[in-house]
């Protein structure tokens, strides 16, 4: 293989499963294989797959602060990214009732939250790299598929979430990342308001509706964001928590799932 069909490809939880046959499938081709692994004897053993070519990195898909800077990292010294294939994941089994919050979390933050965080990390140098399947291009050719007729998204971060919400099956046809976070709002507000709980007052709907709004174009919120716009001109974080109190990190945390599902 010459270097002008050499791919690098960034494959996350290359430890074993798919991830790992996807791997040593690419490395049989003669493209080069940066992987993600949890261990450093994991990292070894991975690279002694394809000395020079199979490239580990100790990361936690989960851990968002530190995608970026590993990705920024390794692509140095290895070259830019040519394909990433996010494929850390894990199921969970168990009844509703008998599940944790803390389990069903962490199950979010790697299966949704670290993919996503990982096509953010990786987006610019995908996009000059491979035009011809920049983001836009294969969300057209899914709206002929699907007979689709509504406009195209305006981000390509949402427009990558909803291509891989169709590919997976969780939505049978192609649909704006923006549409099924109203739904999904509106349906978490009609949850909360149903009974004889207490109701969202007019002042703290407006916050939610923004925090829907931010959402919708940048897929999760973060306390961090509650100090620029649109929030700051509202109070930012401080006046949040004078609004929600206590419950304020539960409720960012909420909405995050519940947008994304």
């Amino acid at each position: 293989m010459n270097d002008s069909t050499r791919k690098i490809l960034l494959i996350t939880g290359v430890s074993s499963g798919f991830g790992r046959a996807f791997a040593k499938a690419a490395l049989a081709e003669g493209h080069g294989v940066i992987g993600t692994v949890r261990t450093e004897d994991a990292r070894k053993e991975f690279e002694a797959l394809a000395p020079g070519r199979a490239t580990g990195i100790l990361l936690d898909v989960a851990d968002f602060a530190a995608i970026e800077p590993a990705v920024s990292e390794v692509e140095k010294r290895v070259g830019p990214i040519d394909v990433l294939v996010n494929n850390a994941g894990f199921g969970h089994e168990g009844v509703l009732e008998e599940s944790s919050i803390e389990d069903l979390r962490r199950q979010f933050d790697v299966n949704v939250f670290g993919a996503v965080a990982m096509i953010k990390a990786v987006l610019d140098a995908l996009k000059s790299d491979q035009p011809k399947l920049a983001p836009l291009r294969v969300w057209r050719a899914y709206a002929l598929l699907d007979e689709f007729k509504g406009s195209d998204p305006r981000s390509e971060l949402t427009v990558l979430v909803s291509l891989i919400r169709r590919a997976c099956g969780i939505d049978p046809k192609l649909a704006p990342y923006a549409d099924t976070v109203r739904r999904n709002f509106q349906t978490w507000i009609l949850k909360r308001h149903s009974g004889a709980g207490e109701k969202f007052t007019g002042e703290q709907l407006e916050w939610l509706h923004m925090i829907r709004d931010h959402i919708m174009t940048s897929i999760h919120l973060d306390r961090e964001d509650l100090d620029f716009a649109p929030f700051n001109a509202k109070g930012g974080l401080s006046k949040m928590y004078l609004l929600f109190g206590e419950s304020m990190d539960s409720v960012i945390e909420e909405l995050n799932e519940a947008l994304a599902a």
